[in-house]
């Protein structure tokens, strides 16, 4: 609720335990863990956010979601090398210790139809992350390197023909 000048009341957000994914907190549109998720790119081991999207808080994280998670955590184990090839490549970045002080993954974003993302911010671009700056690369349906902004969009339902023709082929765009 705001208050006349505008300042917001603190609200109580709401907390569910998951079967699978443990305590989680709800925040806008998002479910999240207490708890960052460790990735490990580039000979170091980053901390990163997750994000279970949501289209309200009674809408508790969906099962397409929870295996986007079970194979987000393979994925960055088994495609590590790939992952990291295709950033180095897109951001014609040679230099691979400077590549991992540079482009440093700080969220997980899990949409609800079980795409997810994995988004990066660039310190040589600016010092505090934000969408605005930095890429995101999806991770499913396949890698694939876009702008963070753009993906956020995307995770957050607005479902562009271009992304998902991007992401699923030619022919599926439903």
């Amino acid at each position: 609720m705001f208050h006349i000048f505008g300042k917001k009341e603190k609200e109580t957000q709401r907390v569910i335990v998951h079967p699978e994914l443990g305590k989680l907190k709800f925040d806008t549109m998002e479910w999240y863990p207490e708890a960052e998720v460790k990735v490990a790119l580039w000979n170091r081991i980053y901390d990163v956010s997750i994000s279970f999207f949501a289209g309200s808080e009674e809408e508790e994280p969906a099962p397409i979601q929870e295996a986007a998670y079970q194979k987000f955590k393979d994925i960055v184990v088994t495609q590590r090398e790939a992952i990291e090839k295709m950033i180095l490549k897109d951001t014609e970045e040679e230099d691979v210790e400077k590549a991992g002080s540079r482009f440093v993954p700080y969220a997980i974003q899990i949409s609800r139809e079980g795409e997810c993302a994995l988004v990066f911010g660039d310190t040589e671009e600016c010092r505090d992350f934000s969408h605005e700056t930095g890429f995101a690369l999806f991770l499913i349906p396949r890698l694939f390197i876009y702008n963070a902004e753009e993906c956020l969009d995307f995770m957050l339902g607005h479902r562009d023909k271009w992304t998902l023709e991007e992401l699923y082929g030619q022919n599926n765009t439903d």
